[in-house]
């Protein structure tokens, strides 16, 4: 019995198990099945990844260390190297050339060496260095197209295996040729320096592209070399001294040279040099609505840069955002009163009484000239405002505006500023499809053919001339210097003798005052002897009249050629005049040193004289071709805007009466004694094209064209101006168009024309005819 008993307990834990186990299948999944069953065998797994990132960095850390004691390119490397030479290394990433290959490796971020350039030959490098950042230039090769460089950015990512190089590509910049780099990490980017032979160019790159290639330099200080030290080859970099983040962008950085100026923009960064100068601080101007509108502006205010001159510690300053930063002396009032900006440096504001204008102009070099300040009176005027540059104004019932052009740049007028008010045409009488009177013609004309050796004899002569007056005029300048070093030498003297002997100051004094008198004659004489050999020079070169001659037909102006009553022929062409009596020529005189390139003379029949109207100058001659004076105009231009108008130049008026000629010349009006050669200005205005001057009853009459700014023509048309030649009171009208003054009819009516097609001067066009009387009533506002 027991072994029955025994049995049936035995299948009954048999069966027990079979439950247990498939439970176990049922509920478990195959691996935790396993685990359960054989959960005394150990597990391999953990212990095998263990190992493995052991080793790996085990691994990465012999590679770094491999890779620590390769050796680092210096600035100048070539590429040909049987072992690795770092370009650049960060904590896990490096950048080498091997064998003609520059390779990147981002150890433990990928087990391969990337290549991301190879070179077919061998190369010639220059590296310059700053954190994560690296500027690679390779010289050109021989019969290469690059002119100078082919040049490249080398930018770390920590984190990134992605391509550290990128090409900038071939700029006319010589790596080999660098004396400075300057590395910039807000704004990022370097500035590269190449000397040349009488100054220097910098270069702006960056990790972002080439962008803004060439940094110019807008200083007046401009310094035309880096230093006076022997220049390093290759060329260490560094850092700007100071970094000044304006706001979101704009920067300003300094360095030994001065300032760089970086503005961010949509279209990449503009950069500028400003050498010699130093930050100081910035202030705000409000920009003139309309001005918001237009690029580079956009917000509501301009920055004002104050700088400081570092040569003699003077405040000048600058406008951002600019095109051109043009460095000027600002005006005290500019931070005192609400000025806003027009547009380039042209500022306005106004009170109760008046409106003001301050504006900078520049010269032929682009240096600015002191400020200059206009206004015009709105006292007793009621609705008074102002869109951009056009004033409006109610004087009773009577309408007025005036345009700040003019109020800008007025230089001179007898009456100022209360002509600035345009007042409306009076009676005028329109007429369509109409010719222009006076358009100017050109006639044929028979002058002695010029031989090539003559020609040459009389240029050199002309040279021998002007070198014995060159030679004069150094000898007399050397002698000046000299005697100037010996007074400067006897001062410094004297102001020893008086901290040493204070008895003797008031002798001193004296005997300094006695010298100070004598150097001031010396001055004198010394410019009337200048003033001589000008006089001198100004005197037309007479040549010899040979019987028989050649002769050749030349086109010239008709205005270039004069018949008078007495049967002589006057003839300018090419700077010389001619004179012919008959069929013979009895004067020839050269005028060459006193023509412009753009000449446009005209002989001017006054009395028993011939006047022959140049540029600069009047020639007087007398009825029989005999040089007797010259007047002299303007010798130099005194402002840009000034320049003359070769399609306008020297419109005149002759009042023999007066014995007075009037002459348009540049953006004056002149008024010209022909007796005595006196030269008075009657009006001045710059930027000022004029029409053709006319003369009636002691009044002129003269159109005018703005030419300032961005301003079109066709938006502002044109002035009439009238000027009383006694009083030189000068009255403005506004015309309805882009008319010239034509002429007077002897119906006593001022003729204005105006093309139908301002790009074709031929074309008929339309004619205003206004009666002189009604013109002459009005008066100023």
């Amino acid at each position: 019995m027991n072994k029955k008993v025994w049995a049936s307990g035995a299948a009954g834990l048999f069966a027990c198990l079979l439950l247990l186990i498939a439970y176990l299948s049922y509920v478990r999944p195959e691996h935790s099945l396993k685990r359960a069953m054989f959960s005394s065998e150990p597990t391999s797994t953990p212990q095998s990844e263990v190992h493995t990132k052991a080793a790996d960095e085990e691994a990465q850390k012999q590679r770094l260390e491999e890779i620590g004691r390769w050796e680092e390119a210096g600035t100048h490397f070539i590429t040909d190297t049987k072992e690795p030479v770092v370009l650049l290394r960060g904590k896990d990433q490096v950048v080498y050339i091997q064998s003609n290959q520059l390779r990147f490796e981002w150890v433990g971020g990928s087990d391969y060496a990337n290549i991301p350039l190879s070179f077919p030959v061998t190369r010639s490098g220059y590296i310059w260095r700053s954190g994560a950042t690296a500027y690679v230039g390779f010289a050109p090769l021989p019969g290469s197209q690059t002119t100078k460089g082919d040049w490249y950015v080398i930018q770390l990512s920590p984190g990134s295996g992605g391509n550290p190089l990128r090409r900038l590509g071939d700029m006319p910049l010589s790596p080999s040729k660098v004396e400075r780099v300057t590395f910039s990490s807000k704004p990022e980017g370097v500035l590269l320096l190449e000397q040349e032979e009488e100054s220097y160019q910098e270069y702006w790159i960056s990790g972002q592209g080439r962008q803004q290639l060439y940094v110019n330099d807008y200083s007046a200080a401009a310094q035309p070399t880096v230093n006076d030290n022997s220049p390093q080859h290759p060329a260490k970099p560094t850092q700007f001294t100071k970094t000044i983040e304006l706001n979101d962008t704009t920067y300003v950085m300094e360095d030994d040279l001065g300032m760089l100026v970086y503005v961010k923009s949509s279209k990449g960064p503009r950069i500028y040099r400003l050498s010699g100068y130093e930050y100081q601080q910035t202030g705000n101007i409000q920009l003139d609505p309309a001005l918001r509108m237009k690029a580079p502006y956009s917000e509501s205010d301009a920055e004002l840069i104050y700088i400081t001159d570092r040569r003699n510690r003077t405040t000048q300053a600058f406008l951002l955002p600019s095109t051109r930063p043009y460095t000027f002396i600002p005006d005290p009032s500019l931070v005192q009163y609400d000025w806003q900006l027009l547009e380039g440096l042209n500022f306005v504001r106004m009170d109760t009484s008046h409106m003001y204008t301050m504006s900078y102009e520049y010269d032929e070099e682009w240096h600015t000239l002191p400020v200059w300040k206009s206004f015009i009176s709105i006292e007793g005027l009621s609705e008074v405002s102002r869109q951009y540059k056009w004033i409006t104004a109610k004087k009773g019932k009577e309408s007025l505006s005036a345009h700040l052009d003019d109020v800008m740049n007025i230089r001179f007028a007898e009456n100022m500023h209360g002509s600035f008010w345009l007042r409306s045409l009076p009676e005028v009488r329109k007429m369509e499809d109409q010719k222009k009177e006076n358009t100017g013609s050109t006639v044929d004309a028979a002058i002695p053919k010029q031989e090539a050796e003559a020609e040459q004899k009389l240029v050199y002569s002309e040279q021998d001339r002007d070198q014995d007056q060159e030679q004069k005029q150094g000898e007399e300048q050397k002698q000046e210097q000299k005697q100037e070093q010996k007074q400067e030498q006897k001062q410094e003297q004297k102001q020893e003798q008086k901290q040493e002997q204070k008895q003797e100051q008031k002798q001193e004094q004296k005997q300094e005052q006695k010298q100070e008198q004598k150097r001031d004659e010396e001055k004198k004489q010394n410019q009337e002897k200048k003033q001589n050999q000008e006089q001198k020079q100004e005197k037309p070169l007479l040549l010899p009249v040979q019987k028989q001659i050649e002769l050749q037909q030349v086109t010239v102006d008709s205005e270039a050629v004069y018949d008078d009553s007495h049967g002589m022929r006057w003839i300018y062409a090419a700077g010389h005049l001619y004179v012919k009596q008959g069929d013979q020529f009895v004067k020839h005189y050269d005028l060459h040193s006193q023509a412009d390139s753009y000449e446009s003379a005209k002989l001017v029949p006054y009395g028993n004289q011939v006047l022959l109207l140049l540029n600069k100058h009047i020639h007087v001659f007398d009825s029989k071709g005999v040089w007797e004076k010259v007047i002299q105009l303007d010798s130099e231009l005194q402002e840009a805007g000034d320049e003359p108008d070769s399609s306008v130049e020297n419109s005149y008026v002759l009042d023999a009466k007066e014995d007075r000629l009037y002459v348009t010349h540049g953006t004056k009006i002149l008024s010209i004694g022909l007796q005595k050669g006196d030269v008075q200005t009657m009006f001045w205005q710059l930027h000022a094209q004029f029409g053709r001057l006319l003369l009636d009853n002691g009044i002129l009459y003269v159109t005018l064209h703005s030419t300032s700014g961005s301003m079109e023509l066709s938006a502002y048309g044109s002035e009439l101006l009238s000027i009383h030649t006694d009083t030189g009171e000068l009255v403005r009208y506004r015309l309805p168009g882009n008319y010239d003054t034509e002429a007077i009819s002897a119906a006593k009516e001022l003729q204005l024309w105006s093309p139908s097609d301002l790009n074709r001067l031929g074309s008929e066009g339309t004619r205003l005819l206004i009666p002189l009387n009604v013109l002459s009533d009005n008066k100023v506002v």
